[in-house]
Formats: structure tokens, C-alpha cells, sequence
């Protein structure tokens, strides 16, 4: 996510949508991509991810969770 935050300019509601990202990674370990249309995600906006990034945002966001979950199937299987 660090790569995504310092090459795009993000609002103050997209910052926090990744940080909610990261904090729910590292309480949980994994997130299925398609919970970012559920709560706690739509607090932010009731469209999750798709309200709040472009579809190109919204790829890269999918790409990097799906990432970190196969990454801790790995470390944990």
C-alpha cells in the first residue's frame, strides 16, 4: 500500500479507506477482496472500494489484498 499512497494523491476519505485496509489485515490476516463492499468498509461509503477509487485504484487495491492473503496462506499452510 505504500507504493499506491506516495505515487497517487488521495483524499482524506481514501487515506482512511487504507488504513482501515491495513488495520483490518492486521487484526485479521486476511481479507477477502469482496468484503470491501461490506462494513465495515461502506462506513466510509455506502459503495465500498467502488465509491470512493477509480476502477484502475480499485484493480490495484484487489491485487495487493489478494497478495497479502496469499502471502499469509503460505506463512500459516
Amino acid at each position: 500500500f505504500a507504493e499506491l499512497l506516495s505515487r497517487t494523491t488521495l483524499n482524506a476519505n481514501q487515506i482512511h479507506f487504507i488504513n482501515m485496509i491495513i488495520d483490518y489485515l492486521t487484526k485479521n490476516g486476511t481479507l477477502e477482496p469482496e468484503k470491501l463492499m461490506d462494513e465495515p468498509f461502506t462506513s466510509i461509503h455506502r459503495d465500498g472500494v467502488y465509491g470512493l477509487f477509480d476502477e484502475d485504484s480499485v484493480e490495484e487495491i484487489v491485487r495487493i489484498v489478494k497478495y497479502v492473503q496469499k502471502q499469509a496462506e503460505i506463512k500459516t499452510g
